[in-house]
């Protein structure tokens, strides 16, 4: 970890002794076909399950309609002049189709990322995932390799139309702005600290539940310090690239979206991931927590979250 941090901060010096002029950005989007699908399925019998993974065997649940996810990428592209420089693409999707085997890839985005790279040599793309904590590609995933190429190719479909359909405006501000949230840890359960200690004490528990204890107990550590999460987000004017944390819910991008209507919003996932999940309320109430874990925070975390970011998106909006 440590290593990843410091060649990212060499690359940086090293990035800033040769600025690029920006003069213009670039805004498009497409709509992805058939990868994304919600890990929520409502069964026949009106039961909620949330175990729609990125690759699921059960074809009831697999099956299922796609549910609540946001079918667009976004493209951000900065430009000088009339000549393109970089293009940053955001989708919220899990970035896994076949996995567990111990192999280490970007899987299918990275293989989209790659082939589209391929046809702009001189465009540098760049992807991330926006915010997928409960969005997969299970439904259209049979997690194999030829799974894998089929969706990196949705992907890289949507990535080039995203691009073709870029509309250039004028840069003339750039305003960095930062909000805080500060989530509770969970006081009962199995994601309470008490818990979590004596699993991670317990030689005869899971190596799998000892790891799960050891990073809550971590994320609890620093929520004890009074250490907040931050919210930060770049204001380019008619655009606005807000980076939320860890595996929130697509709920939050699209909040995000709606907080600014006017805008260009692109909400990439994952920034700070110590929390784990944070599901919204609803999911929490149908059972999301109990069936998934990995989520160390309390309830009420949906409100704060939806308050740090109206804070963040709000304050460069005009009189």
């Amino acid at each position: 970890h440590e290593r990843a941090v410091q060649d990212v901060a060499a690359a940086v010096r090293k990035a800033v002794a040769s600025p690029r002029r920006i003069t213009h950005l670039g805004l498009g989007q497409a709509q992805v076909e058939r990868v994304a699908s919600s890990r929520r399925v409502v069964a026949p019998d009106g039961r909620v399950t949330f175990k729609r993974y990125s690759r699921t065997t059960d074809p009831a649940v697999k099956n299922a309609p796609e549910g609540q996810i946001d079918p667009w990428l976004k493209t951000l592209s900065f430009w000088n002049g009339d000549h393109p420089l970089v293009a940053l693409s955001v989708y919220a999707v899990h970035p896994m189709s076949h996995y567990g085997g111990g192999a280490v890839s970007a899987d299918f985005p990275g293989l989209a990322r790659t082939r589209r790279q391929a046809q702009t040599p001189d465009l540098l793309q760049i992807y991330a995932s926006g915010c997928s904590g409960d969005v997969t590609a299970a439904r259209y995933n049979n997690g194999d390799e030829p799974s894998r190429r089929d969706l990196a190719g949705r992907l890289e479909t949507a990535m080039t139309k995203a691009f073709e359909s870029t509309r250039c405006v004028p840069l003339e501000k750039i305003t960095m702005r930062v909000s805080e949230v500060r989530f509770d840890v969970p006081e009962t359960g199995r994601h309470s600290v008490a818990v979590m200690e004596r699993t991670l004490a317990d030689a005869a528990a899971s190596r799998g539940d000892r790891l799960m204890a050891a990073l809550g107990l971590s994320w609890a550590r620093r929520v004890a310090r009074g250490q907040p999460l931050q919210i930060p987000s770049l204001d380019l004017g008619p655009a606005q690239l807000v980076l939320l944390p860890a595996e929130a819910f697509v709920e939050f991008q699209q909040a995000a979206q709606q907080l600014r209507p006017d805008q260009f919003i692109l909400a990439p996932g994952y920034g700070e991931c110590g929390p784990g999940y944070i599901p919204t309320e609803r999911a929490r109430a149908e059972g999301y927590v109990e069936e998934h874990g990995y989520c160390w925070v309390a309830a009420g975390a949906e409100q704060k979250l939806r308050r740090a970011l109206a804070e963040v998106l709000a304050a460069g909006r005009k009189p």
